[in-house]
Order: C-alpha cells, then structure tokens, then sequence
C-alpha cells in the first residue's frame, strides 16, 4: 500500500507491505510494476534535488509538492486543493509594533461561516476532511505566522507596510480576501530608485523615479519635505493615496539625490554623467536612463530554449523544453536515438544553408541552443537511467528590454505614415562613375523623409542584388552633411559581408565625410557589467565616425555599445533578429539610435511573427506586441 504522511514542513511517502510494516527504500524497485507512477514521480523529485530518501521514506518539502500538476497529486494520492476562503485581518494599528494580522478560514456562500478548521503545514483540516492549500495560500499563512511571531523590537511602521504588501500581492493569486481597511492600503515598495536627468540653463537636474501612476508627485513631495522619509504619500490621478515605502539603504541615496539635484559645474555634471556609479549605489538605484528608453534593467540573460530530461517508459530520454513568448511553451520528445539522427541531419541542412534557426515540429531553435541539446541528448541516450543535467553556466549579464511579446510595453509613438512626401535629396560627394537607379533613389529618399518626419526607422526590403548596400551609405553620407551632432554610424552585418561594407564605401565617394571604425575580431571593449569600464568604453566610440561590426561583437559587448548614442543604426541581413527573444535580438533591440534601418532581401523566412521581429527594432510598437500580432495574421 502506498501512503503519506505529513508535517509543518515536510510530506514523507512510504510503503507498506502485508503486515503493515514499512518497507525499506532499498526494496522500492520491486514494486515498479505495481507503483510505477508513483515512484517516477519521487524519482525525479529526487534526481532533481528536490526530495530526500531515508531508510523507509521519500521526504519532499512541503513547497515541492503544491508546485506539483492536479495530475501528479491525484497519482500521489494528495488531498484535494482547498476550495473555500482565506480571510486576513488586522490586528491593531498598521504603524505601531503592537501590530499583528489575523486570519481565518471561511465558506463565502451567502451565510458566511467560519469554518472549524486546524492547519498543519500545507495541509488544513475542516471538519474531518483533508484538503491541500496552494502554495501561495501556504506560502501566505506561513507568511503570517512568521510576521506574527517577531519581537516587538523587530516591527514598526515600514517593517509592518512591507509585509502588507507582500501579502497584498500574494492575495491577488490565491483566492484570499483583505479586510476593507488593509485592501485599501495601496502600497508601493521599490526595488531600486530610478534616476532621470534633464538639463535646463546649464545646469544638470537629476530626479528620483518610482514606477508608480503619479511620478511627478513624488518628485514634488520629495523636494517638498525637508529630509528623506521612510514613508511618502503620494495623491494618485484619480483621488488614490499610495504610501511609496522607502528602506534604510535607499534612504542614504535618496539624501545623495537630494544634495545634487541640481549641479552646475561643468566639470562635476561631466564627471556624474560618465561614472554615476561613483556616486550612486547602483545596488539601490537604477541608471538605465543612460540606456535607451526601451531598457528596463541590467540583468541575467533567461535562455527561453533549454534542455531536460523525462521519464518514459521507466526509462529517462532527452527532450527539449521551447519557451516561446508568442507561442507559449512546447515540449518536444525524443524518443529513440533514430529521431535524434532525424534533427542532428536537419540542424545540418540549416548551418548549410546558413540559416541561424532549425525548424523542427514546427518550432524554430537557434542553431547554437540546437547543438548544446544535441551533446546533452547523446549523454542521456547513453545511459537512459539516470538524468543527464545540463551544466550550469556562469551568470552572464545582460540589457533587458521591454520585449514588446504579451503586451505592447513599450512604443515610440509612430503610426503607419499615410500619404508621406517623399522627395530625393542629393549629395555632392557621390562618385562620378557611380550612378543611382531609379530604385535606388526611390528607397533613399524614402528612408530621408521618414528621418525628416521624425520617424523611429524603417524596413528597407529590396531583394537580394538591388543595391541596399549604395542606398543605406548614401543615406548616411546625406545625414552626417545635415545633422551637426557628435554621433557614430552603427552597421551591424555578418562577418563575411564587412569587409564589402568598407570597400563600397572607398568606391562610392569622392571627399568622404566620415572615417570608418573596424569594431570586430579582436575588440578593446568590457563584456561584463563593469560601470566605470563600460563608460570609458563608451566614450571612445562617441564620435562621427562609421562603426562596422558584426552580431555577435553586438551580443557580447552590448552593456558597452548600450551606452553609445548613435545616430543612424543599420542591420544588414537583418532576418538574424527575426527570433523574438533570443540575446542577439534582444541586444540589437536594446541600442540607442535616432534612427533604425532593418535591410533584409528575405523579411519573411517562416512565419509573418519574422517581420514583426523586424519591425520590433525599426519601429517598435508600430505592428503591437507579438502574441496579437501573430493571433491576427493566423486568423486572416
């Protein structure tokens, strides 16, 4: 007989022979045959570091099990998920350390009863019936407990508002209820203090930015008062109060803001703007003001393709786990070593072709993430009863970006342009043997008056052998003539194609306007996130000149190339960002630019989600996030 047990912490299963003794771990493997799910299911638990064997037991955290599936806890034999309410009380004044929060276990049918009930751990007890809470009703009720059980040296006003509004955002997923008092408390706690800056009459201001609906009213309640609280209330657009929650770090900067708000000296606002972080936490406060607006945060890469391994057939056999923003996730099973060949030929077929993805059940996988799982599904084919585990890699850090997928988080405003003028300019410095084409002109004077309207960039999709290379660098010769600013040409193409690039520009002009910087092969720049270093970086390239690079350098130095502020970007064979989320989509869309050109003779390889990518970059926002996008265009 298969059984459990639990406790405050831990839920311990077990079997029982005839006599109703237990039977020792040793001897699970001669009840396959008759507990076969159960046992694949602790298995991986186990081969996963999540459960522990004892001589007679499989003893799982209590967290573990509530992230089991309905599926996995009907096989184990777990009490039902618990049906009823979870109402949460104060108990006392929110400020003072006296506080406490209460909670109970209700029936909300039109009666409203509290139910006679005794928890243990995950498990609680109404009546004599079992059922099992989820992990945020756990999670919350222990939550509480915990809160509850601190000293009254350890409570006070900030302390006692953090855990309301971790309880606040746990309530929301877990079907718990507020009293009318706490669930009108909208509380805000942010993780770092943004800064902004702007200049105004020479001198430089520097705001503090919490992510709440009226920024502005914290700016003028901060300069308002005059010291640094742990405490702001700040009045919402529609008549809300939300008490922005200040900690004890955050207080110290926040007192440096409030010293340098505004700065006046040239050599200070150079200096603060070069290397803020010799000035600033960068633990407590963000400076992704000195990225592109599209930038959210510096932080660690997420692969959204990675392998895993999975029980079949008592056996583990390797597969691939896609997490795709737009299609959602989708698991691809390997079963035999034959299928296996099957893909390897396929990932093949695509590196000749040049392709960056494989195609495989209608999923595309980077070629990278295709061979890294080709090596894994080997090992695991190889020794089908144990679970080969991906190594771990070192954390890399990376731009996030608002990746425009689910939702639509961020656009620069651009609608399709109906009607748009568009006139040919010329330049005086095109070479005499060069002549412009008709088409040629035609795209130049589109991508001129797109800039001249102020849009964010454009798609140029001539096909293959119509000259983009001549259109897009006339076009650059043209702006660097008419826009007196200090920012660099950013080319981004494939290795092989660069040294073209540099070539057609000696031949093209007469007296060239711009000199021409080579950033591939061997590059003098920072890959990690090293503040001082990636500024320095930065700085050298912020000048007029031509910058040839390819993707990868892009990829690898984007916390660096991040920091430049360019004034035309171009991505030539741009169908390489046509995969959303992947790190050289993700970097290339992370750049800052006045304006973007996405040249590509194949926008549409696959899918019609390839030229919203594409788009994504040039006019983000302009096609709406993909998830919609790729809705409506399966639907039509």
């Amino acid at each position: 007989m298969f059984k459990h047990t639990h406790n405050n912490s831990f839920f311990s299963f077990y079997f029982l022979n005839e006599l109703g003794s237990k039977t020792p771990v040793l001897q699970w493997e001669k009840l396959q045959l008759d507990f076969l799910s159960q046992l694949a299911i602790l298995n991986e638990l186990r081969d996963n570091g999540l459960a522990d064997y004892t001589e007679y037991s499989c003893e799982v955290e209590s967290l573990e099990i509530l992230k089991l599936s309905d599926i996995d806890r009907q096989i184990l034999e777990l009490p039902n998920s618990y049906p009823y309410e979870i109402f949460i009380e104060s108990d006392g004044v929110l400020s003072q350390n006296t506080f406490k929060f209460k909670y109970g276990f209700y029936d909300f049918s039109p009666n409203g009863i509290r139910l006679k009930t005794k928890r243990n751990g995950a498990v609680i007890f109404v009546d004599d019936t079992e059922y099992l809470l989820s992990e945020n009703q756990y999670k919350i009720c222990e939550a509480i407990e915990d809160f509850n059980n601190l000293v009254e040296s350890q409570k006070g006003n900030v302390i006692n508002l953090k855990k309301l509004s971790e309880l606040k955002s746990l309530s929301n997923e877990s079907g718990l209820m507020l009293e009318h008092f706490l669930n009108n408390q909208e509380l805000f706690i942010p993780e770092k203090i943004k800064l902004d800056i702007d200049f105004k009459n020479g001198s430089l201001e520097i705001f503090p930015i919490v992510d709440i609906s009226n920024p502005a009213g914290f700016i003028t309640t901060f300069d308002r008062l005059p010291t640094v609280r742990d405490v702001y209330p700040i009045s919402g657009n529609n008549g809300e109060t939300t008490r922005v929650v200040i900690s004890e770090n955050q207080k110290t900067e926040l007192k440096k803001i409030k010293s340098k708000r505004k700065i006046s000296d040239r050599e200070s606002i150079q200096e603060i703007i070069e290397h803020p972080e010799l000035f600033f936490d960068d633990n407590e406060i963000d400076f992704t003001v000195f990225y592109s607006d599209r930038v959210k945060e510096i932080g660690v890469y997420s692969p959204k393709f990675y392998p895993f391994a999975s029980p079949y057939k008592s056996q583990w056999i390797p597969g691939i786990v896609v997490k795709d923003k737009v299609h959602g996730e989708k698991r691809i099973y390997f079963k035999s070593p034959e299928r296996l060949f099957d893909f390897i030929e396929q990932k093949e077929k695509a590196v000749k072709e040049k392709k960056q993805t494989v195609q495989w059940e209608e999923t595309e996988i980077p070629i990278e993430d295709a061979e890294k799982f080709i090596q894994t599904a080997r090992k695991q084919f190889e020794n089908p009863n144990k679970p080969v585990k991906q190594e771990k890699k070192t954390d890399q850090e990376v731009l996030v970006i608002k990746e425009n997928a689910e939702l639509t988080e961020f656009s620069n405003g651009n609608e399709l342009p109906e009607n748009l003028k568009h006139s040919f300019y010329e330049i005086p410095n095109l070479n005499s043997g060069i002549s412009l084409m008709e088409h040629q002109k035609e795209g130049i004077s589109w991508l001129q008056s797109l800039f001249k309207e102020n849009f964010a960039g454009g798609l140029l999709a001539d096909d293959m052998g119509l000259g983009k290379t001549l259109q897009l660098l006339y076009f650059i010769e043209w702006h660097s003539q008419h826009c007196n600013n200090n920012k660099p040409y950013l080319i981004v193409a494939p290795v092989s194609l660069l040294e073209n690039w540099e070539n057609e520009y000696q031949k093209f002009f007469s007296l060239k306007n711009l000199l021409l910087l080579k950033l591939y092969g061997s590059v003098s720049l920072t890959k990690e996130n090293n503040p001082i270093q990636n500024q320095q970086d930065a700085k050298r390239l912020q000048s007029k000149q031509i910058i040839l690079t390819n993707y990868e350098t892009i990829r690898e130095y984007q916390i660096s190339l991040g920091l430049v502020d360019f004034a035309v970007i171009a991505l030539d064979e741009a169908q390489k960002i046509k995969t959303p989320g992947t790190q050289i989509t993700n970097a290339s869309k992370a750049l800052k630019a006045d304006f973007k050109i996405a040249m590509t003779g194949t926008p549409v390889e696959n899918t019609l989600v390839d030229i919203w990518c594409l788009m994504d970059f040039a006019v983000l926002g302009l096609l709406g996030n993909a998830k919609d996008f790729a809705k409506n265009t399966k639907n039509h």
